[in-house]
């Protein structure tokens, strides 16, 4: 049998893989006298191990929730963090809660567009640098250095109407309350159009 030598406890999960790998061999509770833990932790692991939905629902969660995290973080252009993460679920109707959000993408390093970043470009002439500095100045995140270095101004100019598209159709915008801004238009001119209605 393989020993563990440690100060410590060694972390939960590294315990029920050393059991789960020695227990045919040694027996759960020889081993787990020798690690001063109780028999029962290790049942309870093994009985979930057989029957998933023993879990309770954070552990429910962590194994189903990162595949849907990571879509809604891929689908937005890799600018979404937590917070966004979890306004999008909400509209989707997937009902988890704020932190295990913010667990999930820490533990999936994901991390949403942080502004001022620096971009790196490989464009020649001076034309299109000066259309990039337009571009850097519109986008105030980090799309550019997300996808860059950028080889051709066309490469540019193409991520810049697909960032424009889902700017407008996809993005929740925070200042306007996490709608998308074609959806806060509509409602705007929805709006006037009945106060002009209303006043004639």
């Amino acid at each position: 049998m393989t020993s563990l030598h440690c100060s410590a406890q060694p972390p939960t999960q590294i315990v029920k893989t050393f059991i789960d790998q020695h227990r045919l061999t040694c027996g759960v509770e020889p081993i787990c006298k020798v690690m001063q833990i109780a028999p029962l932790g290790y049942r309870r692991h093994a009985a979930q191990q057989r029957n998933p939905e023993l879990r309770c629902v954070r552990a429910k969660q962590d194994a189903t929730l990162p595949p849907l995290v990571h879509q809604v973080w891929q689908s937005n252009m890799q600018g979404y963090g937590a917070d966004k993460v979890w306004h999008q679920f909400s509209l989707d109707g997937i009902a988890v809660g704020r932190c295990a959000v913010d667990r999930l993408t820490r533990r999936s390093s994901l991390r949403g567009a942080k502004r001022g970043k620096v971009v790196r470009i490989t464009i020649g002439d001076a034309k299109a640098a000066s259309v990039l500095d337009r571009v850097s100045r519109q986008f105030k995140t980090s799309l550019t250095h997300r996808r860059a270095p950028w080889k051709t101004k066309g490469s540019l100019e193409l991520a810049t109407l697909e960032w424009v598209s889902w700017f407008n159709h996809h993005r929740l915008l925070e200042p306007i309350g996490y709608m998308l801004p074609a959806e806060a238009e509509k409602n705007y001119h929805r709006q006037f159009a009945s106060q002009t209605a209303t006043t004639e």
